[in-house]
């Protein structure tokens, strides 16, 4: 059997964004807010969601779109989900899931 981690979502980039540049290459911590609207006995309900973005500088990843990212626009982004672990400020171990994208094109 065969296992798939891919992940394609569509939002908003949100305050927040984070880029780096080491040597030739760029880094970058996106938060994307996405939402869902549907109707429950009526009524229209809003689910707002934030994600993680990781995004690296690569073939398919150009540095223009680093220097096109700022908050409000919206991309797609498509990648695989990634489980990273982190000490907080007690010492006790946490794990952060976010989207390390393999692809990232602006929408406007």
């Amino acid at each position: 059997m065969e296992f798939i981690n891919n992940v394609e979502i569509q939002g908003v980039v949100g305050k927040g964004l984070h880029i780096n540049k080491s040597g030739d290459k760029y880094y970058a911590n996106v938060p994307v807010m996405t939402q869902e609207i549907y109707m429950t006995d009526g009524e229209a309900i809003c689910d707002v969601c934030w994600h993680r973005v990781d995004v690296v500088s690569s073939n398919n990843i150009p540095k223009v779109i680093f220097e096109s990212l700022k908050d409000g626009i919206t991309i797609n982004v498509k990648g695989k989900l990634k489980a990273k672990r982190y000490e907080n400020g007690d010492g006790i171990s946490s794990y952060l899931t976010c989207i390390l994208a393999t692809k990232v094109e602006i929408i406007d």
